[in-house]
Formats: structure tokens, sequence, C-alpha cells
């Protein structure tokens, strides 16, 4: 991955730095897609890592400078609870950045996983179906999706040596039981993160630099690493990370990327 000419790698010395400037290039890279075709698509990350980031994007400072009603939010994946459950990503997405920005209501479209998992998954393939064909799209390209990268592997809810990495129907979304958290996840699949115009990888602290380290540097084994499928049919991925989480990468002077 790491000699992939469509893969850049920011390094930032800490997470002050990493939160702004992170939320600096979401911004402008939300902003270049307006200018470009009028809305940005964006399919938002949940966890912990993400919530500085969010948190400056919302800052006067960097929200004041974006469109709002010209960004369309959407979600990677989600846990299988409702909008107020306190693992929802959605509920936390909205308590650090939505409910302090201009963005129109009809302009967020979220996962409902208070649904049951396989009525959920069918909801949302309407939904983006409705969305990006109402755009002229046949299937989901998302102009920036948001990722992130657990200790363990998985991205969006795609986890190590599950069905859905090497499952080659042609959905969209899909669920997955998850038998360690004893719970359900509602995800994007490979093939439309793939087709995302943008990826980027928000990455962050000591205890990611061993896995970044296998994901960039161990032979490609995608069942074990799932971040390795992430190979864009015609977009670009972006590695967003601090210094702790690289120190491990065989980069060429790290200092300042």
């Amino acid at each position: 991955m790491i000699h992939n000419p469509s893969t850049e790698v920011k390094i930032y010395a800490n997470l002050d730095e990493w939160s702004i400037a992170s939320a600096l290039w979401i911004r402008d890279t939300i902003q270049s897609s307006i200018e470009e075709t009028g809305r940005c698509t964006i399919a938002l990350s949940g966890g912990r890592t993400p919530r500085s980031v969010y948190k400056q994007l919302a800052s006067p400072l960097i929200a004041d400078s974006i469109h709002w009603e010209h960004l369309f939010t959407f979600w990677g994946d989600e846990r299988a609870v409702g909008p107020d459950h306190p693992d929802s990503n959605f509920r936390m997405v909205q308590e650090v950045l939505l409910d302090k920005v201009p963005l129109p209501a009809k302009n967020i479209f979220r996962v409902k996983g208070e649904l049951p998992p396989e009525i959920a998954v069918e909801e949302y393939q309407r939904l983006l179906s409705e969305y990006f064909s109402s755009i002229g799209e046949n299937a989901p390209v998302f102009d920036l999706i948001l990722l992130g990268l657990n200790v363990d592997g998985h991205i969006a809810s795609l986890f190590p040596h599950t069905e859905l990495l090497s499952a080659t129907e042609q959905r969209w979304v899909a669920s997955t039981y998850v038998p360690r958290l004893n719970s359900w996840r509602i995800t994007l699949t490979p093939r439309t993160l793939n087709h995302a115009r943008r990826i980027a990888f928000l990455v962050f602290g000591d205890k990611k630099s061993e896995i970044l380290h296998h994901v960039f540097e161990e032979p490609r084994d995608p069942d074990r690493y799932p971040a390795q499928l992430i190979q864009p049919i015609s977009g670009k991925i972006v590695w967003l990370v601090d210094q702790e989480a690289a120190k491990l990468l065989s980069l060429p002077d790290k200092e300042g990327q």
C-alpha cells in the first residue's frame, strides 16, 4: 500500500495539530467538491477517534467557511441501536458536530440502527439508491468517505476474518454480527468504499502504531487487515495520522509530511 501512487500520508505532531489539520483538510475537500459539482456527499466515521476532528469542524473558525447547505451527510457504518443510544455513531456525530452547525436536516441520511439489521440494510440501500439516482449516479459514489482504523484492523464494520471481506455480491450495504461484541452492525461494503472519489483515514495515537505498520508494510492479507481492501477504482486515499501512530512506518522524512 505504501507505494500506491493514489495514496498520500500526512503526519502531524500531536493531537491538537492533527485534529485541526484534519478538519481543515476535510473542509477544503468539501469545498473543492462543492465548487466542482455543486454538492459534497460524505460518509462519516463513528467511534472515538474522529471526535476531536468533528469538534474542530464545528468551531466557528472552520464551520463559518463551509457551505453546509450543499453538504450531504451519510454514515459508513452504524451499531444496531437507536439514534439516542450511547453507542450510536449518529448520536456521537450529532452531539459534537451536527447540532452545532447549520446543516439542513434534509441533508442528513442516517442508518436506522433501531430496526432489525436486515431491515436496516434494506432501508439504507434504498435511501442510497434514491439519493444517488437523483443526482445521476447509478451507484453510491461518495465524494469523501472518512474511515478509522481499529487496533484489531477493522474499518467501518468490516472486521478481520469475516464473510463480508470476500463477498462477491453487488450489495452496497450489509449487516454483520460481531461475536466478541455480541452485537450487530450495519456497514458499507468494500465495493461501496472503493467507489469513493476520496477516502481519508483518521488515525491517532501510539496504540495504532502496530496495526498501521502491519497495514502498510506486511504482505497483502486483507482477511487479516481489512484496511488493505481499500483500493479505490479511480479515487484517492489520504492517511491523516500523528507521529505516534506513524512511528513504526518506514517512511522517508516523516517530519512535517
